[in-house]
């Protein structure tokens, strides 16, 4: 970690060199890495440690979540087109079942937009009363 660092001297205190040391200097350990990480890009500043052989992972926003090789890999977003928002990605299931297509598999539906399919199939309302509530503003 300290070579990754750049061996700053804050690294070189002896009460660093033992994990009591460390964990009683955490809040200083803390800005000193927020400091170091404060002009790197998360994925580079990931991609330097792990380089290193030092388990590190960044936090991500939902928009890099999208952008992640390993989603990308596992095929976690599936697009489809929906009739207000246009393309859009949806997300998928963390697990993935062997001979099973478990992800989204249309667009979301807009606001009422089954309530004619709900009303007449489920709930058995004639066709012409569904128009009538319609019509009268009841149901959108």
């Amino acid at each position: 970690m300290r070579e990754v660092l750049g061996q700053p001297d804050w690294a070189q205190a002896p009460g660093l060199s033992s994990v009591e040391g460390r964990l009683a200097a955490h809040d200083a350990i803390d800005a000193e890495l927020a400091a170091w990480t404060r002009d790197k890009k998360p994925r580079d500043a990931m991609a330097r440690l792990a380089d290193a052989g030092i388990p590190a992972g960044h936090v991500q926003r939902s928009s890099d979540l999208q952008t992640d090789p390993q989603y990308r890999h596992r095929g976690f977003y599936r697009e489809f087109d929906h009739p207000e928002m246009g393309r859009i990605p949806y997300s998928g299931h963390q697990f993935r079942v062997s001979g099973y297509d478990n992800g989204p598999r249309f667009a979301a539906p807009l606001i009422g937009g089954e309530n004619f399919d709900v009303l007449a199939e489920e709930l058995e309302f004639d066709p012409e009363a569904i128009a009538d509530l319609f019509a009268s503003g009841v149901i959108n």
